[in-house]
């Protein structure tokens, strides 16, 4: 004989169905990712609750979030961008509005759709699970890319691997001092040019001068 739920009970299913449905934010995984439109396919990498009231609770896998919009770090003017691949881990939020038409024409509206914190979804890259955590940073800021090249920004430049990267300013002057050195070697007439090699070796003996950053290196 089944017992019918009392009225409380009935409230308690409903708050839980409804919480249930209430989406925040959860890790996930790049599908595909368009450059062009800065948007990506989405694969929320936790499963999701179901809700039933007759039985324990049990788990679904959710659907491939499409033409997701990626936010990528960007203000003032300037950006960083990257080419996601698939599989990338990221973050995914879920706006407690539809951003849709704000997304699309840049401005101020009203939701497109009246659902209140559903999949309206915006990806933000990284969120790294811990065995694929980034293998080589730095003691500054480091710009790098897996088992590849290094660029380290920060006070100590003295880091294991790196070599300091040359500035274009110091790199300019060197050259032109080596430009000027051979425009103003005297020359002697007969003597094979070693007049001309001397005054070219005394004008560089310090040749070149330092041509390294003070606090960038790279690999």
């Amino acid at each position: 004989m089944s017992v019918e739920p009392s009225d409380i009970e009935i409230i308690r299913r409903a708050m839980e169905a409804s919480r249930l449905q209430t989406h925040t934010c959860a890790p996930g995984q790049v599908v595909s990712y368009d450059g062009a439109l800065q948007t990506c396919s989405v694969r929320p990498a936790v499963l999701n609750q179901r809700y039933d009231s007759e039985t324990d609770p049990e788990f679904e896998a959710m659907p491939v979030l499409e033409d997701v919009p990626v936010c990528w770090l960007s203000g003032g003017g300037f950006f960083i961008h990257m080419p996601l691949a698939a599989n990338d881990p990221c973050m995914i939020h879920f706006c407690e509005e539809d951003p849709a038409i704000w997304f699309e024409k840049a401005e101020i509206a009203p939701p497109r759709t009246l659902r209140r914190h559903g999949l309206h979804a915006w990806v933000v890259p990284g969120c790294r699970p811990k065995p694929d955590v980034i293998g080589s940073v730095g003691a500054g800021m480091t710009l790098g890319q897996d088992g590849g090249t290094l660029i380290t920004i920060g006070e100590d430049i003295q880091l294991a691997g790196t070599t300091a990267l040359a500035l274009s300013t110091k790199v300019a002057t060197e050259l032109n001092a080596l430009k000027d050195a051979i425009s103003n070697a005297a020359t002697v007439p007969n003597d094979g040019g070693a007049a001309f090699k001397a005054a070219i070796v005394a004008a560089l003996s310090a040749w070149p001068g330092d041509l390294a950053a003070e606090k960038v290196k790279g690999s």
